[in-house]
């Protein structure tokens, strides 16, 4: 399970940094691994978005370098469901990296509720020089979030926060307060 961890992680790395041209960043993190991708040249949407009030990061719409992507895909004969922003200003301070094991597909404008116990998904968020990954054991780590597929872009994906999530090591962070949301493009 560690290797398909890792795995996924190099994934989300290489997507944030390749597939959407982000500059390299260094958060201190460090995966070892190798995740064979094959990607294809895309053409990176301008319309995508997140906004954070904990920590308060915000990348509006239309300036062509926020860096949100909404990834679905197999790793060792497992679908995962994986969503990352990458911070697009100039300090490089914050990153979110959600990811779980997800088998269904969305429908057009159909919003689905995804709920995950602390237990039953990956968190990373970067902030203050440190990062983020353990969500509190009980409902206040609990994950959930609805997804919509838009209904007139198949590549752009919007993921609102329904409820905060704590995490608890190094510290206690409470992330993604309820409204916050995430407009991602499709990779």
């Amino acid at each position: 399970m560690k290797n398909k961890a890792y795995l996924l992680i190099i994934v989300l790395a290489l997507i944030a940094s390749a597939g959407l041209a982000c500059s390299q960043t260094d958060y201190g993190e460090s995966d070892t691994g190798f995740a064979s991708v094959d990607f294809t040249e895309k053409t990176i949407e301008a319309d995508k978005e997140y906004s954070f009030s904990n920590p308060a990061e915000i990348c509006t719409a239309g300036t062509g370098s926020c860096a949100t992507v909404l990834w679905q895909g197999t790793l060792d004969d497992e679908t995962y469901l994986a969503i990352a922003v990458n911070d697009s200003h100039d300090d490089k301070n914050f990153y979110l990296k959600i990811y779980f094991p997800y088998t269904s597909s969305f429908e057009a404008g159909n919003p689905v509720n995804i709920i995950r116990e602390y237990n039953d998904y990956t968190i990373k968020v970067y902030t203050n020089n440190k990062i983020y990954s353990t969500p509190e054991n009980g409902s206040t780590g609990q994950l959930d979030i609805t997804v919509t597929r838009d209904a007139s872009n198949d590549n752009k994906y919007t993921v609102l926060f329904n409820k905060s999530i704590t995490l608890t090591d190094p510290e206690s962070l409470t992330v993604a307060s309820n409204g916050d949301k995430i407009i991602a493009q499709k990779y």
